[in-house]
């Protein structure tokens, strides 16, 4: 059984909720069950990208980006994200 969008958007929720808190460890854990209901889930590959970015994994969080952006390549907070990634 595939996981459907309105279940993926509570765990999306519950994982910005977490990040903006600061517990940045249980919102990794949050998007990364996402990815592992859904691979192709931008918005978590770029948020995951966000936190491997404050933990100073700056190529990391640059492939996590990367991959938030080759599945919706318009984003602009994907690029927004990129560019601190680099600073």
């Amino acid at each position: 059984m595939s996981p459907n969008n309105t279940e993926i958007q509570i765990y999306i929720d519950q994982g910005i909720k977490l990040h903006n808190s600061g517990d940045l460890d249980g919102a990794q854990q949050i998007y990364k069950k996402i990815l592992t209901l859904n691979p192709k889930h931008s918005d978590a590959h770029n948020l995951m990208g966000a936190i491997e970015t404050q933990h100073g994994n700056f190529e990391l969080g640059i492939e996590l980006i990367n991959a938030a952006l080759s599945f919706s390549p318009g984003n602009a907070s994907y690029y927004l994200n990129l560019g601190n990634a680099f600073f």
